[in-house]
């Protein structure tokens, strides 16, 4: 209990520590500092872990300052500059002619498209409609029935010469003729039809079907027969005739066996577009 110093009175004089005491004093408080700084911050392992794995993962994104490092550089640049635009001034005024007509070639070549005229008749007709699906859209298909080959030169003859020389002219003739026992005068108006039509560089002739609804001993298979193969000896003296001859069977024509089903139709389009994409 401590007693106030007023009451103590003037005789009682109170003790000041010794020196003993303060130099113990002094050494707890020194030994207390000591035991704080000997204490060491441990982190956990695994924190330390996540934090090497994010400082590797962490990479300085270089930057690059788009401008000259001096004014000399500055300089270089401009005049480097300045010289390379006079000289593609000079070139764009030289060939500015050549430049607007390889543009209006390349307009022409892109809105130019193919025509495809083919002249036949049922079969030709029902096969060139897979044909269109199979073809892209760079042709323009076009098809007449002119019945007999004599009809030909009379049907046809407008449209023909509207093709160029990279468009395409089907032949399917003959079915009517021989079916009429008139093959002589349809190898007649077709040879006549070739002879007229040697500038039309692109001539696909599809030889005569087989008629599966009349036995192959019939006259008019036997026609069919003559027919292709007179019309094969027409395509080899035609350079500009392609022949194309189809291994069709029975399978390939309905029931009644006089045309195409639709396996057939397929075949014949598929035939045609390898010949026209060739």
């Amino acid at each position: 209990m401590k007693v106030p110093r007023a009451e103590l009175g003037d005789n009682v004089r109170l003790n000041k520590p010794s020196e003993l005491e303060r130099n113990n004093n002094y050494c707890d408080q020194a030994e207390t500092l000591l035991m704080e700084e000997d204490w060491e911050l441990v982190i956990d392992k695994k924190k330390r872990n996540l934090d090497v794995l994010n400082r590797n993962l962490i990479q300085i994104i270089p930057t690059k300052v788009n401008k000259p490092d001096s004014k000399h550089n500055l300089k270089d640049y401009e005049k480097r500059t300045n010289m390379r635009t006079k000289e593609l001034g000079a070139k764009n005024g030289m060939n500015h002619t050549l430049t607007k007509e390889k543009l209006k070639y390349e307009e022409s070549q892109r809105t130019h498209k193919l025509k495809i005229r083919t002249i036949g008749d049922s079969h030709v007709k029902k096969s060139a409609a897979e044909l269109r699906m199979i073809l892209d859209h760079r042709y323009i298909m076009g098809i007449t029935k002119p019945g007999a080959l004599m009809n030909i030169s009379t049907m046809a003859t407008d449209e023909v010469a509207s093709l160029s020389n990279k468009d395409i002219l089907i032949l399917w003739v003959g079915a009517n003729d021989i079916s009429k026992n008139n093959t002589n005068e349809a190898l007649k108006y077709l040879t006549k039809f070739m002879e007229e039509h040697k500038r039309t560089n692109n001539i696909i002739l599809i030889h005569s079907l087989h008629r599966y609804d009349l036995t192959t001993i019939s006259c008019v298979n036997k026609e069919v027969v003559k027919f292709n193969r007179q019309v094969k000896k027409i395509s080899k003296l035609n350079p500009n005739v392609k022949l194309m001859e189809t291994d069709l069977q029975r399978k390939h024509f309905t029931r009644h066996g006089q045309h195409l089903n639709q396996w057939g139709k397929e075949l014949v389009a598929s035939e045609l577009a390898k010949i026209i994409n060739s």
